[in-house]
């Protein structure tokens, strides 16, 4: 918008200059200089210009006007997307929380199932009772998305893509179970997975929640969601296989194959 202001403005004073230069060649190549000058200071003290130039003049002050009209519309719509940003910003430590927290019940939810496990197949007794994300938490993090800027938005949207994919997952594990459908050890570790990605993005959010960082990261590595794992208790044997299976031991940039 600055340039194509810019650009009108000086496309405007460009013509003017060209015509006003025009006139004057013409000027001094048909009569003397003395009386050129003395009929434009006649002209200067009578106001004559104005007259002359009256259009041109009426249509610089218009394109001004519109030109400061733009200018203000801009900066009000940059001051209340400033304004949505720092509130959404304010509110996103807790909503990472919740997050945070949400990831470590449903793995702790879940990870009982495995002893059930016989040959690779879960055995399960009875229906879990599944913990849920507060909805200002999803409402805080849809906030943050809309006050976010264009380079933020693959890491929020990676966050929200995890999130929605362990709800399904774990919600259709519930189904299974209601069908009496057989239930494999590699869901369970699908879902356990799914817990310590969602942890380690909420997580890698933090220092930007907290206005420690102005940069939103680009990515979470595989040792991130190992240390994720940790975080949402997993530990022992069950971590080092998981750990294993999926490579989780350099700082590459981590491409989940759980939710791609």
């Amino acid at each position: 918008m600055k340039k194509l202001v810019a650009g009108l403005v000086g496309f405007v004073v460009g013509l003017l200059l060209f015509a006003v230069g025009r006139q004057v060649w013409l000027a001094f190549s048909a009569q003397p200089a003395g009386t050129i000058v003395s009929a434009a200071f006649h002209s200067l003290g009578t106001f004559q210009w104005l007259y002359d130039y009256q259009t041109l003049l009426t249509g610089l002050f218009a394109g001004g006007g519109v030109a400061w009209q733009i200018r203000q519309a801009a900066k009000v719509e940059r001051d209340r997307f400033e304004a949505g940003r720092a509130a959404a910003r304010a509110t996103l430590p807790l909503s990472l929380s919740q997050v945070s927290e949400y990831a470590e019940r449903v793995s702790a939810c879940i990870r009982p199932l495995l002893e059930t496990s016989v040959h690779g197949t879960v055995r399960s007794v009875q229906e879990m009772a599944l913990p849920t994300l507060p909805n200002e938490a999803l409402e805080n993090l849809r906030s943050m998305v809309e006050s976010s800027h264009e380079d933020e938005r693959s890491y929020l949207f990676k966050l929200l893509n995890t999130l929605q994919v362990l709800t399904s997952r774990s919600r259709g594990l519930i189904l299974d179970q209601r069908a009496d459908r057989i239930i494999l050890d590699l869901n369970i570790h699908s879902i356990i997975m799914n817990c310590a990605e969602l942890y380690a993005y909420a997580s890698g959010l933090y220092e930007f929640a907290r206005n420690k960082s102005e940069v939103v990261p680009q990515f979470i590595s595989a040792r991130d969601v190992a240390s994720g794992l940790f975080l949402t208790n997993v530990h022992g044997e069950l971590r080092d296989n998981l750990v294993e299976r999926f490579n989780l031991n350099d700082e590459r940039p981590y491409d989940s194959p759980i939710t791609r």
